[in-house]
C-alpha cells in the first residue's frame, strides 16, 4: 500500500504546515482504515447472504441495494455501474501518476549517470509495452512474488531515504505549524492520494484463504494500514523538517546526488513497476 505518494507528503507538510500535516495523516489513514474495514465487514456479510460467493465492488453495491429497502431495489444496477465506473477512473488517474513518476524518476537516472539523453515522452514509450505485458499477468502467486520483491527494495528505498531524513535536522519550531485554508486544501488532495489502496482491498479478501483473517484489530488489514500510516507521518514529518521550506515535490529531488541516491531511485523504479 506505499506507493509514490509517500515521497510527496514532505511538500504536503510543507503546505499544511508540520503538526497541521502530522494530524491530517493520521486522521486521514484511520479514517481509511476504517472506510476499508467497513468495506470488508459489509463484502464478508452479503456474501454470507449469498452462500459464500465472492463479491467484487460492484457486486456489493448491487447486493446492497437488493438487500436494502424497496425503494433502493431498483436502482441496484445503476449502484453497480457506479462503482465499477468510479474504480475504473481511481485506478486510471492512479496509474497516470505512477507512470509519470517512472518515467521522470528513470530519466533523471540515466542522464546523471550516462550520456544517453532523450526526450521524456520516449521513456514513457519505451515503459508502455513491459507495462501492457506486465498487466497482463493474472494467477495471484505470480503478482505475490513480483509484490515480494518490491517490497523488499521498498525497505532498502525507505532505509535509504531515512538515513538522510534523520540527519541534521532543521528546529521543528523554526517551522509553522499551520499554514492557510488553501494550503491545508492541497496538502490533503495529496495526503487522500498517498493512501491509494482501496481498489485491492477486495481483490485481497476475495484471495484468501482465511478472508476472515483480513479484519479484526491485528488483521491483515489494520496491521498494513497501521503501518502504513506510522510509515507516511514519519516520511512527512522528517522530510519537512530536515529541508524545511526548500522541499520539493518528491523528496527524492531533496537527496544528494551520491551512490545511494542512485540506488534509491533505481530501487524504487523496480519496486513500483
Amino acid at each position: 500500500m506505499i506507493g509514490p505518494g509517500c515521497l510527496a507528503l514532505p511538500a504536503a507538510f510543507k503546505q499544511a504546515g508540520l503538526w497541521t500535516g502530522f494530524i491530517m495523516v493520521f486522521c486521514f489513514g484511520l479514517l481509511n482504515k476504517y472506510c476499508m474495514l467497513q468495506l470488508v465487514n459489509s463484502s464478508q456479510y452479503l456474501s454470507r447472504k449469498k452462500g459464500d460467493a465472492k463479491l467484487d465492488f460492484g457486486s456489493v453495491a448491487y447486493e446492497a441495494f437488493d438487500n436494502s429497502f424497496d425503494r433502493c431495489k431498483k436502482f441496484k444496477h445503476v449502484a453497480k455501474f457506479i462503482v465499477n465506473g468510479s474504480i475504473i477512473v481511481f485506478q486510471f488517474g492512479a496509474c497516470c501518476v505512477i507512470y509519470v513518476f517512472l518515467g521522470s524518476h528513470l530519466k533523471e537516472v540515466i542522464d546523471e549517470y550516462t550520456n544517453y539523453h532523450i526526450p521524456k515522452s520516449t521513456y514513457f514509450l519505451y515503459m508502455l509495452i513491459p507495462l501492457i505485458i506486465i498487466n497482463f499477468i493474472r494467477p495471484l502467486k505470480v503478482i505475490v512474488l513480483f509484490s515480494a520483491i518490491g517490497n523488499a527494495f521498498m525497505i532498502t528505498v525507505l532505509v535509504v531515504v531515512f538515513q538522510y531524513l534523520v540527519q541534521n535536522s532543521k528546529n521543528t519550531s523554526e517551522l509553522p505549524w499551520i499554514t492557510n485554508f488553501n494550503g491545508v486544501m492541497s496538502a490533503a488532495g495529496s495526503i487522500l492520494y498517498a493512501f491509494e489502496g482501496q481498489s485491492i482491498v477486495l481483490v485481497m479478501e476475495n484471495k484468501l484463504k482465511h478472508p476472515e483473517d483480513m479484519i479484526g484489530e491485528v488483521g491483515v488489514l489494520s496491521t498494513g494500514m497501521n503501518l502504513v500510516i506510522i510509515i507516511y507521518a514519519a516520511c512527512g514529518f522528517f522530510g519537512f523538517a530536515k529541508y524545511g521550506s526548500d522541499v520539493k515535490g518528491s523528496i527524492t529531488l531533496d537527496l544528494p546526488k551520491s551512490v545511494q541516491v542512485f540506488k534509491t531511485y533505481l530501487f524504487k523504479e523496480i519496486c513500483i513497476f
